[in-house]
């Protein structure tokens, strides 16, 4: 497949409510859209770095700068036949797994439209539908926060996620768990603490938390200080983008790491790399999206057989149904204003 010319967006959208969590307060989320061309056909992906490189050293401007700068000049007017052969072709970048995201998923849905292929056909996803939960932000009240667990359990979510920072930590799960006794839920710390706070997560171990997400913070040391804190807790330990690569998931494995997901694997050639080392060990892989455009949890959704874990933060074109998603033909994303620029390769 020759790709014949990629455009790289950069857009801003207002999100519906404020979402706080430990790296900040945002009132709209910044993205990157990718269309991507070939023999007549076209399609659009998505990846979304924090604005703020506050707990990821990823953010949106040097993803952008990446994409179209260094990366997908060395795609166009090439034949890529397999993912592979694009993550090969832009292996010189170090490290930016968000940028190479951006590149690999539009990849995906292209290659699906070439094969006239739903997207979980040609992932190799083998079900119709994924199980979706709920996520919560920091709330103005304890109050609030247990009406809208309520609500999403009323609509039939199957499990909630809660973001976990100082001020807002022990407490609320306390709160939370008094109220809803035996409803699955797990928290998102944001890499908001240290191997000092130790206590504070094995004082959690009491209410039987799925998971703790991303506890500490990416020093450099994450895959060794998780490994260490998990020896000292009983709830598993999930390592989101603190797992950066497939060497990653397998250094973490090795070092004790017992529930794992990676938020920068596109949905794609690594991303079944890591589903293939489930197995004996038990550990299940999870796919999780970020405040993304629908675009992104639509190519997110369709890696059916992964857990799916949707941040439905949401920007107000984004509608995530309660309790699962139904896999069907690609979204293309909604108007946006565009506060970047574009370029054609």
């Amino acid at each position: 497949m020759v790709i014949d010319g990629i455009d790289v967006y950069w857009v801003r959208v207002p999100l519906a409510f404020v979402w706080k969590t430990s790296y900040g307060d945002q009132l709209h989320t910044d993205t990157l859209l990718v269309r991507m061309q070939s023999e007549g056909r076209h399609a659009w992906g998505e990846s979304c770095p924090p604005y703020v490189p506050g707990y990821s050293a990823e953010h949106t401007l040097a993803t952008f700068h990446t994409v179209r700068e260094h990366m997908a000049g060395r795609l166009v007017g090439q034949d890529i036949r397999t993912a592979q052969d694009l993550l090969d072709r832009i292996a010189f970048v170090k490290g930016n797994q968000f940028a190479r995201a951006a590149l690999e998923i539009t990849w995906w849905v292209l290659e699906a439209k070439r094969r006239g292929v739903p997207l979980h056909v040609a992932l190799g996803g083998t079900g119709e539908r994924v199980s979706v939960g709920a996520d919560f932000g920091v709330q103005d009240s304890l109050d609030t926060l247990m009406k809208m667990i309520q609500t999403a359990i009323d609509q039939g979510f199957p499990r909630i996620k809660l973001k976990f920072r100082p001020g807002w930590d022990l407490d609320m799960v306390a709160a939370v768990r008094s109220t809803f006794p035996s409803f699955t839920f797990h928290v998102d710390c944001n890499a908001a603490y240290t191997l000092a706070d130790a206590d504070l997560f094995r004082a959690l171990d009491r209410y039987r938390l799925a998971m703790i997400e991303q506890p500490l913070a990416d020093d450099g040391m994450s895959l060794v200080d998780h490994a260490e804190l998990q020896t000292r807790i009983e709830t598993p330990i999930c390592l989101d983008e603190s797992a950066l690569s497939l060497a990653h998931v397998q250094a973490a494995i090795r070092l004790r790491g017992r529930d794992l997901t990676g938020a920068r694997h596109p949905p794609g050639a690594r991303s079944r790399s890591a589903r293939a080392l489930d197995g004996p060990a038990r550990r299940v892989p999870r796919l999780g999206t970020c405040s993304s455009l629908a675009s992104a949890v639509a190519v997110g959704s369709r890696r059916s057989n992964f857990r799916l874990t949707v941040s439905c933060v949401g920007t107000r074109r984004l509608s995530t149904a309660p309790g699962e998603h139904r896999l069907s033909g690609p979204q293309r994303p909604g108007d946006a204003s565009s506060v970047g620029s574009s370029r054609k390769m």
